[in-house]
């Protein structure tokens, strides 16, 4: 969403196989952004915060990551709470318990781990919420790629079932409405439906 949003969007590859994906990333997981980048070849960028920060660079003219080095550092601030938070424990734990705790694990144990996942979810979202000021915005007064992963995060939220912690948090709400009007973020959301992805 973020890469359009910068006029770089790039759509994922539902077909690639799960061998040739370890290929370029024997950890398995994505994000994975995989450029041509000329004399060095191909070169393979992973986890959250590394892809994110490099594609909000590419337009650094819209301060994606942040207009000085202050604004900066709290755009990677953002970003390192949000991922350790959310992406690497709280969702993972409810979408993909068996990350946790072993394929063999009986249903008892997997909905113990989703709902700490909950907790942390809920916990998390509470606590993004005391951070925000009333500007709309996470940083600054401007959209950064905190914003946009923001409003992914209040998706996953909304798809774990959290619709009512998420009433409960005004100021996370706003930032994600004005996350929601980005034309380009809309006519994202368009293209992918029309090509049937999933979330």
């Amino acid at each position: 969403m973020t890469s359009d949003s910068l006029g770089v969007y790039v759509p994922v590859d539902p077909s690639i196989a799960r061998d040739d994906f370890l290929a370029m990333n024997p950890l398995g997981q994505v994000p994975t952004l995989v450029l041509d980048h000329g004399q060095r070849g191909q070169v393979v960028i992973t986890q959250l915060t590394a892809v994110l920060s490099y594609v909000s660079c590419l337009r650094d003219s819209h301060g994606m990551s942040g207009r000085d080095a202050l604004e900066q550092a709290k755009v990677q601030e953002w970003l390192s709470y949000i991922s350790a938070t959310f992406t690497i424990t709280g969702f993972t734990q409810i979408f993909r318990p068996t990350r946790v705790v072993g394929e063999a694990a009986f249903e008892e144990v997997l909905q113990a781990v989703r709902n700490v996942g909950y907790e942390i979810v809920v916990a998390g979202l509470y606590h993004v919420e005391t951070r925000l000021d009333d500007s709309g915005f996470a940083v600054g007064y401007h959209l950064t790629v905190v914003d946009f992963l923001l409003w992914t995060v209040w998706g996953w939220a909304d798809r774990a079932g959290l619709r009512t912690q998420t009433d409960r948090v005004s100021k996370l709400r706003g930032v994600v409405e004005r996350v929601g009007k980005v034309e380009r973020l809309q006519d994202v959301l368009a293209r992918e439906k029309g090509e049937d992805r999933v979330d």
